[in-house]
């Protein structure tokens, strides 16, 4: 039980977080604010109906995603028609093998630079949500630091069955590291 609640509570925070700048994000690309209008409580309800209809399904449990995001912000589309038609087309169109074996055509270095691009704009947006920290002040620079080096150099643990992905990581330490040096500044 304990096992599972370690591998599962620091999953739960690294979903929020995601849904989190996910849609600060998003909301800087169409220029409402999302986490008012639906709201938050709405999206999170949201993800989590979807989780579990997934699961209903066998299915694993949904998220925000940013490569979603950096599509939408590299095409300046958000339109909710647009997506739901590319994503039914794309699970439709994957029954068709002329047209998988056409995808598993395209060079590595194609879909290299696509990845390049698609994650560069992921990293640029979540450097975007901390352009107005102040980074004068060395607990936020402490702060930023250990969340942004264990994340982009890939940082991952294992105790004993529970691993530890790269995100999860970057948030931990970036709680910690907020916490430790928050104790200070509040006494």
């Amino acid at each position: 039980m304990a096992t599972v609640a370690v591998a599962y509570i620091p999953v739960a925070f690294v979903v929020f977080a995601e849904h989190l700048a996910d849609h600060k994000n998003l909301s800087s690309i169409i220029g409402e604010d999302l986490l008012e209008n639906p709201g938050l409580h709405r999206t999170l309800l949201g993800d989590g109906v979807g989780s579990m209809v997934g699961a209903f399904f066998g299915g694993c449990p949904n998220t925000t995603y940013g490569e979603s995001v950096g599509c939408i912000a590299i095409t300046r589309n958000a339109s909710v028609v647009t997506i739901t038609t590319a994503a039914v087309l794309c699970i439709v169109i994957s029954f068709f093998s002329p047209f998988v074996a056409f995808l598993d055509s395209i060079p590595g270095c194609v879909m290299g630079g696509v990845c390049i691009t698609l994650y560069g704009f992921i990293a640029c947006s979540g450097l975007k949500m901390i352009q107005k920290v102040n980074l004068e002040d060395n607990a936020n620079l402490f702060t930023a630091a250990a969340i942004l080096i264990p994340g982009i150099g890939g940082m991952a643990m294992g105790i004993g069955d529970v691993y530890i992905t790269t995100i999860a990581c970057a948030l931990i330490l970036g709680i910690i590291t907020n916490l430790i040096l928050s104790k200070g500044r509040h006494a």
